[in-house]
């Protein structure tokens, strides 16, 4: 699987990927995305799955954000469904591959 890339573009927007350990020590969020401060952070202890589950999620509600589009901000299981969705889209057609 490819690595959790340093940046990620939506729309107008570069958002820095950060990768920070035991950011959800304590907390159910295993990331956070930011448009007022223009980063995503996910937990750097979840294992490369994990860390590309939390960063599509995170992704979608950037795009929320940019495009005002998909579910309501606040629902956050459609919002992971999505996510999910988009992972085994890229996992199984080798977008993630080396």
């Amino acid at each position: 699987m490819k690595l959790i890339p340093q940046e990620i573009k939506v729309g107008p927007y570069v958002y820095p990927v950060i990768q920070r350990k035991h950011f959800a020590a304590g907390d159910a969020k295993f990331g956070k995305q930011s448009l007022w401060d223009e980063e995503i952070l996910i937990d750097a202890d979840l294992k490369e799955t994990g860390q590309w589950h939390t960063l599509l999620h995170e992704c979608v509600h950037a795009m929320q954000d940019c495009f005002h589009c998909f579910a309501e901000a606040s629902d956050d299981e459609k919002v992971d469904q999505i996510a999910i969705a988009l992972f085994l889209f890229l996992q199984d057609n080798h977008f993630l591959d080396e």
